[in-house]
């Protein structure tokens, strides 16, 4: 709209749809503070469309960007497809950078259980954070016990309440009670 080059556009793009789903990324993630994704988002769409707008008037969505392309037609749609390669090259972008979201009810969250742990855990239909959290120690040792000797050695102190936390979505608690576990 303001004389802006095609690179400026195409780059732009990418980067207001890589922040706009960093935003959602964050604002949705288990650990975000619950009730305040819709406000984060809002008010980053609004600076996105703040900033944008006087470069390529503003798309970061492929949907709406078609519909008003088949409105003007012609150049419009000629210049379409910058619409849909940078919102798709800025969320791959934001999926690398943002990186490992947290599985809703993935044991492994929970401090000294991996992938195999949880294995065993799932086998003996401990399949969430609420079920182990309502699993007392000496059933979490038996069930590490059957595994053989190189789950046995695991301590599953503090396995229950870690679940417990993540199940009620404490995750600035659990990270704090973390870091204390391991002396940060």
């Amino acid at each position: 709209p303001d004389g802006y080059g095609l690179s400026s556009a195409l780059t732009t793009e990418i980067i207001m749809t890589f922040m706009f789903l960093i935003i959602i990324l964050g604002a949705t993630h288990p650990k975000a503070p619950k009730n305040f994704a819709g406000l984060a988002i809002g008010l980053g769409l609004t600076l996105i469309h703040l900033i944008s707008i006087p470069v390529t008037n503003t798309s970061v969505n492929p949907a709406r960007s078609t519909s008003q392309a088949l409105f003007v037609g012609d150049w419009a749609l000629d210049q379409l497809w910058l619409f849909w390669l940078a919102p798709i090259l800025g969320a791959i972008l934001a999926k690398t950078v943002f990186g490992r979201s947290i599985k809703e009810n993935s044991l492994t969250v929970v401090k000294g259980i991996g992938p195999k742990i949880q294995s065993l855990f799932y086998k003996n239909n401990i399949r969430s954070w609420s079920a182990l959290a309502d699993c007392n120690i000496g059933r979490c040792q038996e069930i590490l016990d059957a595994g053989g000797n190189s789950f046995s050695m695991h301590d599953t102190a503090t396995w229950p309440e870690q679940a417990r936390l993540a199940a009620e979505g404490k995750w600035k608690e659990l990270h704090d009670w973390q870091n204390h576990l391991i002396g940060k």
